[in-house]
């Protein structure tokens, strides 16, 4: 299979820089570091894909596409700072909704100011259903691979959304994303070895955030088909009240759940995503 196949760009490359980084920083510096710099890892990985599927973005950045890769490198290095400074959860989450305010005024300034109040309430709304999930991500728990797995099917859902919608481009990105956060998912699945904490989750979460505003800004899909990602991110609250098995470690049964149910949501977003088919279409006559 060549280099420049999609399944070797957006799955196999990310996969593995994701899953080799993680494991080889925990071996070399310990869990402390591997935690702190997991986001790097994933987003090395998403970048990778990027740069194997695109090549490096023109300069100066005017699409959307382009100014993607900038967001990530910002949400690595913002989440390797607020990882090690740890701030108090209040100050968390007014860092959180600026990251998530500025990201989408500036990938959503074209549209802004071009699209009138449409593109204007469609952003707005999209922002308030990030912070919603946002926020129903981090009561997953930080332990285990529940975050991750949570990620992951949302991610896959965007992906098949881009899909369905016309965006080769998009539907690239979220599949190396999704493969990214399987590289750590598999490297802390089933036994945990590390926290998915303040690093991975902005570059996981808040990067997945930015892949759905371009989604929605950049092609026609209907907005209300994206919905049930957004429900996907209560999965995890709910696994955790899930009664497992004694035989098995909550750990390692907890994401199993959670895949289950956001892939589901995340299923039913690509089946509403797809175009509506016209009668009057000559192959139907």
């Amino acid at each position: 299979m060549a280099l420049d196949h999609p399944v070797i760009q957006s799955v196999l490359v990310p996969l593995a820089v994701s899953l080799l980084l993680t494991g080889g920083v925990q071996f070399a510096l310990g869990a402390r570091w591997a935690e702190r710099l997991a986001g790097i890892a994933i987003g090395l990985g998403v970048l990778a894909a990027y740069v194997l599927a695109f090549g490096s973005p023109d300069w100066p950045l005017r699409t959307g596409v382009q100014k993607l890769p900038l967001v990530l490198v910002l949400l690595m290095g913002g989440g390797v700072v607020i990882g090690t400074i740890r701030p108090s959860p209040a100050v968390s989450k007014v860092i959180g909704t600026a990251a998530v305010a500025m990201m989408a005024l500036w990938l959503g300034w074209p549209q802004l100011t071009h699209g009138g109040r449409g593109q204007t309430f469609l952003l707005a709304a999209t922002t308030l259903c990030a912070l919603a999930a946002l926020a129903a991500l981090l009561r997953a728990g930080e332990t285990g691979t529940n975050r991750p797995a949570t990620l992951v099917m949302v991610s896959l859902g965007l992906a098949g959304a881009s899909l369905q919608a016309g965006s080769l481009a998009l539907f690239q990105i979220s599949l190396a994303l999704a493969a990214a956060l399987g590289g750590f998912s598999l490297w802390s699945w089933p036994r945990p070895r590390l926290a998915f904490a303040a690093s991975a989750l902005a570059v996981g979460g808040f990067g997945g955030v930015a892949a759905a505003m371009l989604v929605l800004l950049l092609t026609e899909i209907r907005p209300w088909s994206m919905l049930p990602l957004a429900l996907a991110f209560a999965a995890g609250p709910i696994a955790r009240r899930l009664p497992v098995p004694a035989r098995f470690a909550r750990a390692a049964v907890e994401p199993l759940y959670i895949a289950v149910m956001a892939g589901s949501m995340a299923a039913t977003t690509v089946m509403l995503a797809a175009p509506a088919l016209s009668l009057e279409d000559p192959y139907y006559r």
